[in-house]
Parts: structure tokens; C-alpha cells; sequence
């Protein structure tokens, strides 16, 4: 990808990747919670949709995704 679509990339993300973030940790704190009872209580932008989707999502899998975003942010942030 060129700098300016990734640019455009993390602008539309950022607001969404620490709720992401959160989820993903809290699934990988409590593997057996649907999300649905990890997300109770608080507001998530996330429709039922993603939920279910998050709930397909092996405990690998979500940790891959964690590693990604991670990885993702540290290379965006050593950009600037």
C-alpha cells in the first residue's frame, strides 16, 4: 500500500482500535466467554454481526490478530 492509503487506513481505524483491542485481550483473558458477556456492561461499536464473527475466532487466531494490529501500529508509529 502507498503512505497516503495507509494514512487513510489508520485515520478511519483509530477510533476502532482500542475497542478492538480490549475485546481481543478480554477474549484472551476469558476463552470461554461468548462476547456477548465480554461486552456486557459496556459500549462497544460493534454490531452482533462482529461479535459472532469474534466468537468463531479461535484463542490463536485472536492472538494473530492482536500481534497484526500491534505490529501495524509500531510501523505506522515510526513512521511519523
Amino acid at each position: 500500500m502507498t503512505q497516503k492509503k495507509e494514512d487513510i487506513l489508520l485515520s478511519l481505524c483509530r477510533p476502532y482500535i482500542l475497542d478492538l483491542v480490549s475485546l481481543l485481550a478480554e477474549g484472551l483473558k476469558h476463552p470461554d466467554q461468548p462476547s456477548h458477556e465480554l461486552t456486557e456492561g459496556r459500549k462497544y461499536p460493534f454490531t452482533g454481526e462482529v461479535l459472532g464473527r469474534f466468537n468463531s475466532l479461535t484463542y490463536v487466531q485472536k492472538a494473530e490478530v492482536l500481534h497484526e494490529i500491534a505490529t501495524w501500529i509500531e510501523s505506522e508509529t515510526q513512521k511519523d
